[in-house]
């Protein structure tokens, strides 16, 4: 009866779970890989502060500039702040590990504040994705292609064209 319904549980679940995310050809997309900071625009893949400084500066949108600016001195800062955090927490695992006893609450506080550091560089890194995704939905908004129609010839004369 278990496995009944807990087979039942993970088809219902399945239903929820995608296993690609859906790109629109027309708009600039944030992809989710394994190296982070990707986009892709009109068939082009931006990897890297040069390819999205190209990519943002060309829009001359101040907004999307500034999120662009906020991006890359967020994740420089905050990969600075857990290399300095990752070194204070193993100098302090280190010092508090050792057997003298006038180095324990040094260590202590090293792993302590070590930790913190760590953690507030990952903060730092994710509000960065945060406002590169930002970027790219402002970019959608104002600057993506958007539909329009025109007149042109058909066979029975002229017509009106949708272009989506």
């Amino acid at each position: 009866m278990t496995r009944l319904l807990l087979s039942c549980l993970l088809l219902c679940c399945g239903f929820f779970v995608a296993a690609q995310q859906k790109i629109d050809a027309k708009k600039m997309q944030y992809v989710y890989t394994s190296k982070p900071n990707t986009i892709i625009y009109n068939d082009t893949l931006y990897q890297g502060a040069k390819q999205f400084k190209q990519l943002f500066i060309n829009t001359h949108d101040p907004n999307i500039i500034h999120l662009y600016y906020a991006q890359q001195q967020n994740k420089i800062w905050g990969n600075v702040l857990s290399t300095i955090g990752s070194v204070g927490l193993i100098v302090g695992v280190q010092m508090a590990s050792s057997s003298h006893n006038a180095n324990v609450n040094t260590g202590w506080l090293l792993v302590g504040g070590g930790f913190l550091t760590a953690m507030g560089g990952g903060y730092l890194i994710a509000l960065g994705k945060a406002q590169l995704q930002q970027a790219t939905l402002l970019f959608n908004k104002r600057i993506a292609v958007k539909p329009y129609a025109t007149i042109a010839p058909t066979q029975h004369g002229l017509g009106c064209v949708v272009h989506l």
